[in-house]
């Protein structure tokens, strides 16, 4: 077995020997893609050693982007490459995603590993803003190989911000509102996401600051009992959750 430290350890030693002679290291985004290769090889250490991993930034997708769908092509040199476990990982939301291409044993005597790997789902929903890794391990003795090549692309869908809450109730400027009403708006989402309120509600002070609502789904508040004869100023921020947040009216 092994630790994600001696991966992350391992591509850092080899980075930084490298940097200087090559800087095509960060992708730039082409319409609803990303995508970038690194054509630097990397040796992967004989059985007990640790993994090897070829690595690629790819950023530039707006914030809130997704990740609909990723493609892989690479190449690994390796006299036995049954002897390896190969996979794509990339690490967010606290984890190490790995999605593992072959298992050792799988490959047989197969000379060479040169595929090209399309619709694959397992990151669909992680930002397409990630450092990507291609990593091998060697899991017997005898053989030894390097990871050639690196290609990435990763397709991604752009997030929409909900629209502008409208319709409120009350209505603005409305008189003689009840003192026990409850505040109710309408909504919507291009995406269809579920749409998360703050609300921001205050007597006589047209900046209101004091939340009501914080961070909850459902388009209504409950401001409490009101006084008599008083101007309550309100205002309804919504976050769909994936980057997209939107200021209403006061």
């Amino acid at each position: 077995m092994f630790t994600k430290n001696v991966h992350k350890t391992s591509y850092t030693k080899r980075f930084v020997a490298t940097v200087l002679a090559f800087i095509c290291v960060t992708a730039v985004s082409h319409g609803d893609q990303l995508h970038d290769y690194n054509p630097w090889n990397y040796d992967i250490p004989e059985y007990p050693g640790p993994q090897a991993c070829s690595d690629l930034l790819l950023e530039g997708a707006p914030v809130g982007s997704q990740t609909t769908r990723v493609k892989i092509y690479y190449e690994i040199r390796h006299t036995y490459p049954g002897d390896l476990d190969v996979w794509l990982t990339a690490y967010y939301n606290g984890g190490w995603h790995d999605y593992y291409l072959y298992h050792h044993g799988d490959l047989g005597g197969q000379d060479d590993i040169v595929e090209t790997r399309d619709n694959i789902h397992f990151f669909d929903g992680a930002s397409p803003n990630q450092e990507w890794f291609l990593c091998a391990k060697d899991f017997a003795n005898g053989d030894i190989g390097f990871i050639d090549f690196f290609e990435l692309w990763v397709y991604y869908d752009v997030n929409h911000v909900p629209n502008v809450p409208y319709n409120p109730d009350p209505s603005d400027g409305e008189q003689n509102v009840s003192i026990t009403a409850d505040l109710d708006w309408s909504c919507s989402d291009p995406d269809g996401d579920e749409i998360y309120y703050t609300v921001y509600f205050e007597k006589n002070d047209s900046s209101p600051d004091d939340i009501i609502k914080n961070d909850s789904p459902g388009s209504y508040a409950d401001p409490g009992t009101l006084d008599y004869d008083s101007h309550y100023y309100w205002k309804v921020v919504a976050d769909d959750h994936n980057g997209g947040v939107t200021q209403g009216a006061v």
